[in-house]
């Protein structure tokens, strides 16, 4: 341990050890969590001695509960950007670099302002979070001789959602809802975008909206997700070619150039690529 050392303590609200204040640690209007089940299926001897089977299932877990950030003078809860009429998440903004095929990357990040409250967490139920789980399973029965029976199974399944299938997941004390950051990156079932929050950071915040731009069929998709925003300004909307090589970006560019001659869109050039190719470490 260095003699310069300095610690500080963390930020929790002591308050939580007092009676009346660890009440309000359980929301009061609080749900049970339970799973909303539905099995339909169909049974069908084809022939003699030997049948099939098709069964789906679709489970929703409903009422997720978490530990969330819960503000007790205010009774106001800010564990995400579109509950925060504070200022008390300050936005982080970065650009990993790229990496073999993975392309720049810009990031978002969300940490506590200075005049943020100390941290007093509640359980309750947390619309944001997600579970589902469908299947489709087909099965055969084939009776054979010498009271044999040679049977079949294949299972396809896919899971959904934007907390875990575990235990720990669902228990109510995972990091899942401790701040924006993991609402933001774990998006409900297949979104990669949550329109709202997007739309609630747009009104709240100064932007520029920067979308990769890969071929012509990306231009309908980004005109898609503006006209679903609705309040976005098009003179803040930059488009960027997807390229790895000073030659995919020559060839990509004119195609991106005539999509913002288009659209009024700006176009936004990769200077690391035409400056140093597809070096590493530029």
């Amino acid at each position: 341990m260095d003699v310069d050392d300095t610690y500080t303590l963390y930020p929790e609200d002591l308050r939580s050890y007092n009676e009346e204040d660890y009440k309000k640690r359980v929301a009061s209007d609080i749900k049970s969590p339970y799973t909303e089940e539905f099995t339909i299926g169909l049974h069908q001897e084809l022939f003699k001695n030997f049948s099939i089977r098709i069964n789906y299932i679709h489970k929703t877990k409903r009422n997720i509960i978490e530990n969330v950030l819960y503000d007790p003078d205010s009774d106001k809860d800010w564990y995400t950007i579109s509950q925060d009429t504070q200022g008390w998440w300050i936005p982080f903004e970065t650009i990993i670099p790229e990496v073999d095929d993975f392309p720049d990357t810009q990031v978002s990040a969300y940490y506590r302002s200075t005049n943020a409250p100390v941290l007093f967490y509640q359980l309750k139920n947390v619309p944001e979070l997600t579970r589902k789980y469908q299947a489709l399973e087909i099965a055969f029965e084939k009776r054979m001789l010498n009271n044999l029976q040679l049977n079949g199974f294949l299972v396809i399944s896919k899971a959904t959602g934007n907390i875990g299938l575990n235990y720990d997941a669902s228990s109510g004390f995972s990091s899942a809802a401790d701040n924006p950051n993991f609402l933001l990156v774990n998006l409900p079932d297949d979104s990669r975008l949550d329109l709202a929050v997007l739309s609630e950071l747009i009104d709240h915040y100064d932007y520029q909206l920067k979308f990769i731009v890969d071929n012509e069929s990306d231009q309908l998709e980004i005109e898609n997700t503006l006209e679903q925003l609705g309040n976005v300004d098009y003179e803040k909307v930059m488009l960027m070619p997807q390229a790895s090589s000073r030659e995919e970006l020559v060839e990509k560019s004119v195609m991106v150039a005539e999509i913002c001659k288009r659209t009024g869109f700006a176009f936004s050039q990769r200077l690391q690529v035409l400056l140093w190719n597809n070096q590493k470490a530029c």
